[in-house]
Parts: structure tokens; sequence; C-alpha cells
């Protein structure tokens, strides 16, 4: 009886260790990084970005600003219609 209870052990780990093998190929895949994805990102970033007009509107056309005063309002109403 004994033979067999080792047998069915030894069963059941060799179908863990391969279930964990599987997994980890499969999350492989998963964890590829696309880089034509990465190359149209960059190419947007560095073509088509207009973060230094809108940084140039809020820093010289609004600039520096108090709390709750006429121009801070101005400038989040600004931001709001802009984003």
């Amino acid at each position: 009886m004994q033979p067999v209870k080792n047998l069915a052990v030894l069963g059941i780990l060799f179908l863990a260790i391969g279930t964990n093998a599987l997994a980890q190929d499969q999350s492989k895949d998963k964890n590829r990084v696309d880089l034509s994805v990465v190359q149209r990102i960059k190419a947007e970033a560095f073509d088509h970005s207009q973060v230094m007009d809108t940084l140039s509107l809020l820093t010289d056309r609004y600039g520096p600003r108090l709390t709750g005063s006429p121009e801070a309002q101005e400038a989040a109403d600004w931001t709001a219609g802009r984003l």
C-alpha cells in the first residue's frame, strides 16, 4: 500500500511543477514590451507635444497669482477649458 501512496504523491508533485512552469511561460508573454508602441509614443511626444506652449501660456499670460485672487480664478477657468 505504501508504494502506491508514494507514487500518488510523486504524481501530484510533477503535476504541480508542470503547472508552475506553464504559468511562468505564459507570464513571460504578458511582460513583453511592444517596441512599436513605445516608438509611436516617443514620436508623438517629440513631434506633436504641446507641453511648452501650455507652459508658456500659464507662466507668461497668467504668471504668478495669489490663491483666491481674480487672476487665480482666470487661470483655473483657462485650465478647465483647455484640458
